[in-house]
């Protein structure tokens, strides 16, 4: 086998090329447990509250335009991260954990260092409660990772996932390694969280907003950094370094239509929001 034929996931799993830019990763899902879900008992709410995630962790769900529970319901989708008390470094481990609503247990499906503490793991249902998505890091960047909850098949796609279109048929995403420098938290955390990674000076016109078809594997550019960037009314500053955060969302879930905002930050303040569709 090649060296270009296969690459180690953050858990250290063996990902073998499939195809195009396919891997299928090594993947044992654990054992699913139960626990018990607790009432809260704490100040007076307007409806009850009751604790549905095991207090063996911090667990958190994805942000707050994503919904962690699967299309039937049944089932919710977390982060554990594994400390809420320092800046996260790159090579820290979070878990993909699935919890069953209906019979209280927990799993676990897979191990990440592609986590922040604004949005977890990234962690979102596709079209079924079959497969769980989320993201990792291979080869130096952030990759989309599928989990098949019923099989344990494990795959990886090129490209980073943001948003997953509502019938799982792609996913988009800007670089999660390279959000840090402008929104910490947000995607792979940094080597040194002080001196996050940035693309270099100038506004890119090869990276950006990235759509990955999860069929073929292969991704293509939407929006560079050199096209939002032209939409910044004041000229950076000359010794600083302009990079670009993407948050995509997504809109129309019905029609499976999909529409995303790129906000272009640069050092020094300046910054624009740019609405696309695809």
């Amino acid at each position: 086998m090649k060296r270009r034929d296969f690459l180690r996931t953050s858990a250290g799993l063996l990902a073998t090329l499939e195809a195009g830019n396919m891997w299928a990763v090594e993947n044992r899902l654990s054992q699913a447990r139960p626990f018990r879900f607790q009432r809260y008992e704490g100040t007076k709410t307007a409806a009850p509250v009751t604790r549905v995630t095991p207090d063996d962790g911090f667990y958190v769900h994805t942000y707050y335009d994503v919904c962690p529970f699967s299309p039937s319901q049944r089932y919710l989708a977390a982060t554990r991260l594994p400390y809420q008390e320092r800046i996260p470094r790159l090579g820290d481990t979070a878990e993909v954990c699935v919890i069953d609503l209906e019979e209280g247990t927990v799993r676990s499906v897979y191990t990440t260092k592609s986590w922040g503490f604004q949005t977890g793991g990234l962690v979102q249902w596709g079209a079924t409660d079959r497969h769980v998505y989320t993201n990792d890091v291979a080869g130096g960047r952030a990759v989309c990772v599928r989990i098949d909850l019923e099989t344990g098949e494990t795959k990886a796609y090129g490209g980073p996932m943001y948003h997953i279109a509502p019938d799982a048929s792609s996913v988009i995403g800007f670089p999660l390694e390279l959000l840090d420098i402008t929104q910490r938290g947000y995607g792979v955390p940094a080597l040194d969280p002080e001196n996050p990674k940035m693309l270099p000076p100038g506004a890119s016109t090869t990276e950006g907003l990235w759509k990955t078809d999860l069929k073929s594997g292969q991704s293509k550019l939407l929006v560079s950094v050199a096209d939002v960037a032209a939409k910044v009314p004041a000229p950076p500053p000359k010794r600083a370094a302009p990079t670009t955060s993407g948050t995509p969302s997504l809109t129309n879930r019905a029609r499976g239509s999909c529409r995303y905002c790129v906000t272009c930050c640069q050092a020094g303040g300046a910054s624009a929001m740019r609405w696309c569709s695809a």
